[in-house]
């Protein structure tokens, strides 16, 4: 029972204390009457010729500043001063606001130096050379699925498919020229879908492929079959089973 009693009164004291009202009045409360804490926990007794209570009750016994100067300071220091302190806040944030309009202002206003405008140009100019950059890459991309796509056989209305395309003095071309080999190579090269000729075939050899429109180019690095190239390497490959002999596998 005592222990509950106990609770009872700690929570009601912790309630109290914690309140703004409550906290606020006490703290008013022992700035008016600092005389009485004073005494009561600093004076010795034997310092004056009377008991405290009776000291405290003879001097410090004044209404005003026991109750009304308290109550008076507690409700200024929770309605007016909340209003002081907002108004103060508002009047801070609006001479923020000023000061940053019209620095924004002035520097818009102000000119840039040599070297401000040399680093700015060189920044823009490092954006394009990567926006070239990333457009060459995305070109080869294109033509590499372009490459990819033009690999495929895609049969006509008459039933026929694109390598059915031919031309024996196309192939005697290749064949007076000891071109067969390069030409196979290019072929699988770039049937496979990798878009780029062969390390070992020759420069005078591709543009012999691209002049005779073997192969087309795409740009520097990447080339294609033409119909006149697949229906071409149709008569090699088919000569292959005829005892016609090509140095290279297939």
């Amino acid at each position: 029972m005592i222990e509950e009693i106990k609770k009872s009164i700690n929570s009601i004291f912790i309630e109290r204390v914690s309140s703004p009202f409550y906290g606020t009045l006490i703290v008013s409360w022992l700035i008016w009457n600092w005389k009485i804490a004073y005494l009561t926990f600093f004076v010795d007794q034997k310092k004056i010729s009377i008991t405290k209570i009776e000291f405290i009750v003879k001097n410090y016994s004044d209404v005003w500043h026991l109750v009304y100067w308290p109550l008076i300071s507690t409700l200024i220091l929770l309605t007016i001063i909340p209003f002081v302190t907002n108004g103060a806040y508002w009047l801070d944030l609006k001479f923020t606001t000023w000061r940053v309009n019209q620095k924004n202002e002035i520097e818009g206003k102000r000119l840039l130096t040599l070297e401000q405008s040399i680093k700015l140009r060189s920044e823009l100019r490092e954006l394009e050379e990567n926006f070239e950059k990333l457009l060459d890459k995305k070109n080869e991309e294109i033509q590499l699925l372009k490459v990819e796509l033009n690999g495929i056989n895609i049969p006509d209305v008459s039933g026929n498919t694109q390598t059915d395309y031919f031309n024996l003095s196309d192939y005697n071309l290749l064949k007076d020229n000891n071109l067969i080999d390069d030409f196979v190579k290019c072929y699988k090269s770039l049937e496979s879908g990798r878009g780029k000729l062969p390390s070992d075939v020759k420069d005078p050899v591709k543009e012999f492929l691209v002049l005779n429109k073997y192969i087309s180019r795409i740009n520097s690095d990447y080339y294609q079959m033409t119909e006149k190239g697949r229906g071409t390497y149709l008569k090699i490959f088919n000569n292959s089973f005829k005892g016609e002999k090509i140095s290279v596998d297939y």
